[in-house]
């Protein structure tokens, strides 16, 4: 591991000698010394695959980042409009960051993209390229990714995935070799034209809470709460080890950040409790879900509501943005609780019942609302009837005939894993999954076998006949 301070060592015969970075003052880089760049790039390492890289790449920043906070935590200038250290930005895509922030542009990320196999790398600025750029980068190779649009003149018709000319992505010739991936993070700064004027500081939430922090002189505190370090600082509820389990390259959102270690957390609860104690409870078969499948700000609030008569049905985060939290409750609720709940910013609409939390990161703080509305909630005097819904009736289906594998692969279709690229998805590859060379395969074999299972649902439960509905 290289040091933080200091002049740029020597680097292996026929390696580039850095001695600037594009984007970073002289003084800034004698005071960073060799921006805390690592013997995984200097002795061009190669990997296996680029997920090994990629997982490399993750533990090496942070122990850069645990580095820097301990030895030298004052931010330079350019770290300070960047809102985070320099040893943050992955590090085949660090310089091209400072250049292009130099010409002019603010990024929100770069480096791996989040495809399973981190085969291809990414660029999100925050407004889009000119069209004539666009072309210039696309003769190079580079080609638009795409992102979640929405059409402000056009609000009915509401978010799609399309191509947008503020992310930028391209496939390495060599996705195993930092080096080289490097080279063409440079390429694409270098094609990028000046626009005149630095980039202005970052506005993201997390990048002002950094210039906050480093005002204050709490930036200790910040990533290193209680005295242990904590690469996210206060971006995230809870402290955790960020690499147990490939738990990595969270969302830069918190919400979504939380919103994904829940997920983690339930998917190895759930695998833990059906290698144990497959068998349902009472409870679990009339809510049609193990419990461990109830996300941890609810399950209690869950529970206490049916023993106390209301047919609830789905409920957690909630919402375009997941900042919401919902319960569907098909339960009437009299308009004296309706009232009550009303006085804690709680409202009651004929889905059930829906809150925007102060801070929609902080699940302990969730729980305690949830608490409150189970505790207000008068008790009917009986219990809740069996849900009535295709996910119970699966619920109930595979325990009856022990498939239980089934569930635990149907329960990560139902989240997204086999179709999505976030971090569930990337426990499963640390766990040994592959998705192969088709990487669509998997979730085409899972929405195959979840239909087939409906389907023999209908057949056994609801008496249709015997036709194919897939």
């Amino acid at each position: 591991m290289s040091e933080l301070q200091g002049p740029p060592s020597p680097t292996p015969e026929g390696q580039p000698i850095i001695d600037h970075v594009p984007g970073l003052s002289p003084e800034s880089f004698a005071q960073l010394g060799r921006i805390g760049l690592t013997d995984l790039y200097q002795e061009r390492l190669n990997f296996d695959s680029p997920v090994k890289l990629w997982e490399t790449v993750q533990v090496s920043n942070y122990y850069d980042l645990q580095n820097r906070v301990t030895s030298n935590p004052t931010p330079i200038q350019e770290e300070l409009d960047m809102g985070s250290y320099i040893e943050e930005v992955e590090p085949q895509s660090r310089f091209a960051v400072l250049q292009m922030r130099e010409k002019g542009y603010n990024v929100n990320r770069a480096g791996f993209s989040s495809d399973p196999e981190r085969i291809t790398q990414r660029l999100d600025l925050d407004k889009p390229l000119t069209p004539d750029v666009v072309e210039t980068l696309q003769k190079e190779g580079f080609e638009l990714g795409t992102a979640y649009l929405y059409d402000t003149d056009n609000p009915d018709r509401g978010t799609w995935q399309g191509e947008w000319a503020g992310s930028i992505v391209f496939r390495p010739e060599n996705p195993t070799d930092l080096f080289s991936i490097t080279q063409r993070w440079d390429k694409l700064a270098s094609l990028l034209p000046d626009l005149g004027s630095p980039a202005p500081p970052a506005n993201y939430g997390n990048a002002v809470k950094f210039r906050e922090a480093a005002e204050a002189g709490t930036l200790l505190d910040y990533y290193m709460p209680n005295g242990q370090f904590d690469p996210v600082g206060t971006k995230y509820s809870r402290a955790r080890d960020p690499f147990a389990d490939s738990e990595l390259l969270l969302s830069e959102d918190p919400v979504f950040a939380m919103r994904e270690l829940v997920f983690i957390d339930q998917y190895h609860e759930l695998k833990d409790r059906l290698a144990k104690n497959p068998e349902p409870s009472d409870e679990e078969v009339s809510m049609g879900v193990y419990v461990e499948e109830l996300e941890p700000q609810i399950r209690d609030a869950v529970l206490e509501l049916r023993r106390k008569g209301y047919n609830t049905g789905s409920s957690g985060f909630w919402g375009y943005d997941h900042a919401g939290q919902a319960m569907d409750i098909a339960t009437p609720i009299d308009d004296k609780t309706k009232a009550r709940l009303a006085e804690h910013m709680v409202d009651v609409t004929d889905m059930g019942i829906r809150f925007n939390p102060d801070n929609p990161s902080n699940v302990d703080e969730i729980k305690k609302t949830w608490d409150l509305i189970a505790n207000i909630l008068p008790d009917l005097g009986r219990h809740a009837e069996p849900a009535e819904n295709m996910g119970a009736e699966i619920f109930r289906y595979a325990t009856k005939h022990k498939m239980y594998d089934f569930y635990l692969k149907d329960w990560l279709y139902q989240h997204g894993a086999f179709s999505s690229n976030d971090p569930l998805g990337m426990t499963l590859i640390h766990e040994g999954f592959s998705f192969g060379k088709d990487v669509y395969a998997p979730q085409r074999e899972a929405e195959a076998r979840h239909r087939q299972v409906v389907r023999r649902i209908y057949q056994e439960y609801m008496k249709e006949p015997q036709t194919k509905l897939i």
